[in-house]
């Protein structure tokens, strides 16, 4: 297809070869003719939409799934119309960043036998005062001075040894009063003094565990009476009251996949990714499967999801182990839209992020480095990379304020990152 200008020049070469008058040669009009149909055969040509900056389209292509397991097709045919309290919010007003964080060194709190591999999965700190961290071996590893050094952390074990049932998976803390964990055995792990030591946690079968697979990967509480957990099959587990018990507890088929992460801004915005490329947001998360929107990522990157944070109903932020991160302004929009863009140059392999607001996102990746940025909806610009832990791989990472931020790491330390407004 020919732009204006090149019209406009067609149409000059045209009238110069029919209308030329007897003065002009019949060579040189065959020359005019020539040119002017090589400029139409050599248009212009449609350039490739930058890496940086990938819309995403809220279409999935046609996907195999267990007979056991609903059709992604009519998973997104169920979607429901708009209304009023699930219509796409305006993007969040971003508030003042913080100064740049300032990483500490490495510190090691979470001791294990020589040799044995800690792999530290996940943190919440849900204020300067609390961080709780969990291990693979079973262990709370708690503070309520992250940044006090080794001494101000204590390591207690509150889930057993067994290898696979004692994987502890994930933890989120709404409050300083109420953590919940999950790990391989199926369990949810609630407390309500998290420093309490072992006797003030208790713990819940809701699955069936890691020898029937069938566990949680994640979980989000984004207050006290509302929590939402992630697992391998594909299902969501929610509850309005998670410290009832197993009842309480309501498991929604979402995807043939298995779910890797999860998080909710409240109970009226979650997001959950999978481990192949879907991202999945509800503004009714208890409202069952036809709540969820289902976006597939570009299908050529062939990437699997690590991350998802929502700091606000109108912001969410996802990463992969492709060192793609993912924004999407209208998390609630049906369908939602998501960008992508790549932050983590080099290793590039990310496993969590964290924005204690919407406008601070803090990611890690498993070459020992923080993926930063002050302004995660301008795409990749604002992202700054940064190793705080030589070639350890960090794990997770919780920021509760754009002045503080806990990452774990593999081996059984944690770098603090801190800031002065």
């Amino acid at each position: 297809m020919l732009t204006v200008d090149q019209g406009r020049l067609f149409q000059a070469l045209l009238g110069f070869v029919i209308f030329g008058g007897k003065t002009r040669s019949t060579v040189m009009r065959l020359f005019v003719l020539a040119v002017l149909l090589a400029a139409v055969a050599c248009g212009p040509t449609s350039g490739a939409s930058p890496a940086s900056a990938t819309r995403l389209s809220p279409t999935p292509p046609a996907l195999a799934s267990p007979v056991t397991s609903p059709s992604p097709s009519s998973e997104l045919s169920a979607s429901p119309s708009p209304s009023p309290s699930t219509s796409p919010r305006p993007p969040p007003t971003p508030s003042a960043p913080a100064g740049p964080l300032t990483w500490g060194a490495p510190v090691l709190v979470d001791h294990q036998d020589p040799g044995t591999s800690t792999l530290f999965t996940s943190v919440s700190c849900p204020a300067s005062t609390l961080c709780v961290a969990v291990d693979a071996h079973g262990n709370m590893v708690t503070s309520s001075n992250p940044t006090g050094g080794a001494v101000a952390w204590t390591q207690t074990n509150v889930d057993g040894s067994d290898y696979y049932d004692s994987w502890l998976v994930g933890v989120s803390c709404p409050s300083i009063h109420l953590c919940v964990a999950v790990d391989q055995g199926g369990n949810v792990l609630m407390s309500s003094n998290p420093s309490g030591g072992a006797a003030a946690w208790t713990a819940t079968r809701v699955e069936a565990g890691i020898r029937s697979y069938a566990w949680m990967r994640a979980v989000t509480c984004p207050s006290i009476d509302f929590c939402v957990a992630a697992d391998n099959q594909g299902d969501v587990v929610t509850s309005s009251n998670p410290t009832g018990g197993a009842a309480q507890w309501t498991i929604t088929k979402l995807d043939p996949y298995s779910l890797v992460a999860v998080s909710c801004a409240t109970r009226n915005l979650c997001a959950a990714v999978d481990n192949s490329g879907y991202l999945f947001t509800s503004s009714n998360p208890t409202g069952g499967a036809a709540a969820w929107s289902r976006v597939h990522a570009d299908n050529f990157r062939a990437m699997s999801f690590t991350g998802v944070s929502c700091p606000a109903n109108g912001l969410c932020v996802a990463v992969d182990d492709g060192g793609g991160g993912y924004v999407s302004s209208n998390p609630s929009g049906q369908p939602p839209t998501w960008t992508m863009s790549q932050v983590d140059t080099g290793n590039g392999n990310m496993n969590a992020v964290s924005c204690p607001t919407s406008s601070v996102c803090v990611a890690v990746d498993r070459a020992g480095r923080v993926v930063v940025s002050n302004n995660p909806t301008a795409g990749a610009a604002p992202w700054t990379v940064t190793n705080v832990d030589g070639t350890n791989s960090l794990e997770a990472v919780s920021c509760p304020s754009t002045s503080l931020c806990v990452a774990v790491d593999a081996v059984g330390n944690v770098v603090v990152g801190t800031s002065i407004h």
